[in-house]
């Protein structure tokens, strides 16, 4: 999926997600790490903007720590 204006597009297939990074972010803690940076997202997800990759990691239910350059991101435990 590549990035495109309020969305995703399959490069292959040309179907459009305006949620595909949620699933991504899913995909990113059970294989990569139980925590996430804004550099790693934009990594993992292809993003090249810090603002636009900081935002839809905000849109996300995640639990953060740290300020600014040093914000970590996380899934919140549900009890």
């Amino acid at each position: 999926m590549k990035r495109m204006k309020r969305g995703w597009s399959c490069s292959r297939c040309g179907a459009r997600d305006p949620l595909a990074h949620e699933f991504a972010v899913r995909e990113y803690f059970s294989l990569v790490g139980s925590v996430m940076t804004n550099q790693e997202f934009r990594r993992f997800c292809g993003v090249e903007s810090v603002f636009v990759a900081s935002r839809l990691l905000s849109q996300l239910d995640l639990k953060t720590s740290g300020e600014r350059k040093s914000r970590k991101y996380e899934l919140k435990n549900n009890d």
